[in-house]
């Protein structure tokens, strides 16, 4: 990650990491290892929308942000 990117996001993208670790043990039932491997991947889809929906936003007068994060919970697991 570039110092720019890790300044704006790192502290969120950390923040997604322990939590979808946590998650993927206790719901998934994955060791330690594999959650961690698990939440790293998830998690770059995680800013991946955030960064889509700030994009979006600002480029689309059209962009219906509800209809958006309703469909993020609908591809998310839970």
């Amino acid at each position: 990650m570039t110092a720019s990117a890790n300044i704006v996001f790192g502290e969120p993208r950390a923040s997604y990491l322990q939590l979808f670790t946590d998650w993927a043990k206790s719901e998934r039932g994955l060791g330690d290892d594999e959650a961690r491997e698990y939440a790293t991947r998830l998690t770059s889809i995680a800013v991946g929308l955030g960064q889509g929906y700030i994009a979006q936003s600002a480029l689309f007068r059209e962009f219906d942000g509800p209809a958006y994060l309703a469909m993020a919970r609908e591809l998310l697991p839970h």
